[in-house]
C-alpha cells in the first residue's frame, strides 16, 4: 500500500520506520512553506505557549540569535511533539498538554488563569488554543514565522492521505478530490473538521498528533482490509 502525508519526513522518523516496516511505500511532501519572520523582541509575560514544533524552532532560532533574554519564566506546549521540540533546546515545559486544543485549553486555563500569556505562532495561525482561552488569560499572539500554501500541490494517488494540518488539507482540496479508494488520516479534530466541512465524509482521526499516532491510525486502516 502507498501513504501520502503532507509533512517533510526524516529518514529516520516513526512514521516512515513504522509504515515501511509494514511493506508500505511512503510519500511525504508538505503543502505549505514556511519562511522565518524578523519579528521584534517580545514584550514580558508570565507564559510562553507553544502551539507547533515549529513555532519553537523559529522562536528561539530568532531569540538567541539577537541575545534577547527569555520574555517569560514558564513555558506550555501544546502536546507531545512541541514538547520534545522544546526539550531538545535544553529547556524544560511547565506545562504539557494533550495535543487536542480543547482539552488543553481547559487544563492550562486552571494553571494560568489571570496571567499574560505569549502565543509565539505562524502568520495565519487558526489560533485555536488562544481563542478558547479568551477571556480566561491575557493572551497575546506573536508571529515568528510565515506559513502560506505552495502553488499547484500534486495529486497524489495514494491508497491513504494524511493530512497534518489544517491549512495542508484545504490546499491540496482546493486543488484535487479524494479519489474513489482513497482513505483520509487526519492528525487530530481540527484538521478532521476541515476535512469534513470540505466534503471528505470519511476520515480517521490520529489517537494524538505525532507521528507514531499517525502511522497506527494508517495500519488499523490497512488491516480493516
Amino acid at each position: 500500500m502507498t501513504v501520502f502525508i503532507s509533512r517533510e519526513l526524516n529518514a529516520g522518523g516513526p512514521f516512515r520506520n513504522l509504515l515501511e516496516s509494514a511493506g508500505h511505500e511512503v510519500h511525504g511532501m508538505s503543502l505549505i512553506r514556511l519562511e522565518p519572520m524578523l519579528f521584534a523582541q517580545p514584550p514580558q509575560a508570565d507564559w510562553l505557549f507553544f502551539a507547533s514544533a515549529n513555532a519553537v524552532s523559529f522562536f528561539f532560532n530568532r531569540q538567541r540569535a539577537m541575545h534577547w533574554p527569555m520574555p517569560a519564566p514558564n513555558i506550555a506546549a501544546l502536546g507531545p511533539s512541541t514538547a520534545t521540540a522544546i526539550e531538545a533546546l535544553g529547556l524544560s515545559p511547565d506545562f504539557r498538554g494533550t495535543g487536542d486544543p480543547e482539552d488543553t485549553a481547559s487544563a492550562f486555563a486552571a494553571v494560568a488563569a489571570g496571567q499574560k500569556v505569549l502565543f509565539p505562532a505562524a502568520s495565519h495561525s487558526r489560533q485555536s488554543v488562544q481563542r478558547l482561552l479568551a477571556g480566561l488569560v491575557d493572551g497575546l499572539h506573536w508571529s515568528v514565522y510565515d506559513n502560506r500554501p505552495i502553488h499547484s500541490p500534486p495529486r497524489s494517488s495514494a491508497e491513504v492521505l494524511v493530512f497534518t494540518s489544517p491549512m495542508n488539507a484545504i490546499n491540496y482540496l482546493e486543488h484535487h478530490v479524494v479519489l474513489p479508494g482513497q482513505s483520509v488520516v487526519a492528525i487530530g479534530n481540527t484538521t478532521a473538521e476541515t476535512l469534513r466541512e470540505k466534503g471528505v465524509v470519511s476520515v480517521t482521526v490520529a489517537g494524538s498528533p505525532d507521528e507514531i499516532a499517525m502511522a497506527e491510525a494508517v495500519l488499523r486502516l490497512t488491516h480493516k482490509e
